[in-house]
């Protein structure tokens, strides 16, 4: 990462979250309820390594090297849609990217009770995939189907009992559904028309 800032001369940030989908955990065997603990411990060391100097990593003396280009390095954002993950980037990291617009409300109070600024309104809203093609209604023929396999996957994984729905992806029984919910946009690159 740190090379990458500086081939970047600064103009890079990480965004970091602490996944959701029990199968990915259980691939390598770790138990979904360390999601927190390892987030944390992961948010803290890079923002360690980040400073440019010498940091503790698990009772061992590490550099990173090279320095990075800006004074404490890349920002580490936090990117989560539950209030425990925009809670704990108030705590932790240098700002939040929620996936929904609904958890910006959680990152803003507890910004607050630390004495923080007031990081304002939410800085996203509703989560669309937008794709340009010089005819939508074919272009949804051929990328409808994948549409329509991203968001039920994500779907059923955040509709699982480890997720509690929490998420911008619900599934969809067919492409007029999906089509309709306008979370998924095809346009020409001269339409402002939702298609």
């Amino acid at each position: 990462m740190l090379v990458l800032d500086n081939l970047s001369r600064g103009r890079i940030d990480l965004i970091v979250a602490a996944g959701y989908i029990a199968a990915e955990f259980a691939t390598y065997g770790v138990p979904m309820n360390e999601r927190a603990r390892r987030v944390t411990e992961a948010v803290k060391t890079l923002k360690a390594a980040f400073t440019g100097e010498p940091f503790e990593y698990r009772g061992r003396a590490v550099h990173l090297t090279p320095a990075p280009f800006r004074p404490g390095g890349p920002a580490v954002i936090m990117g989560g849609s539950s209030e425990p993950a925009a809670r704990r980037a108030a705590r932790i990291a240098d700002g939040f990217l929620p996936s929904v617009p609904e958890a910006w409300e959680f990152y803003r109070d507890e910004v607050r009770k630390l004495g923080g600024a007031d990081p304002g309104a939410c800085p996203i809203g509703d989560l669309q995939t937008i794709a340009l093609a010089e005819n939508p209604d074919r272009a949804w023929e051929q990328m409808g189907p994948f549409f329509l396999h991203e968001t039920n996957s994500y779907g059923e994984w955040l509709s699982s009992d480890d997720n509690n729905g929490a998420g911008p992806y619900s599934p969809a029984t067919d492409l007029a559904e999906l089509r309709s919910r306008g979370s998924y946009r095809i346009i020409t690159p001269m339409s402002t028309s939702r298609s």
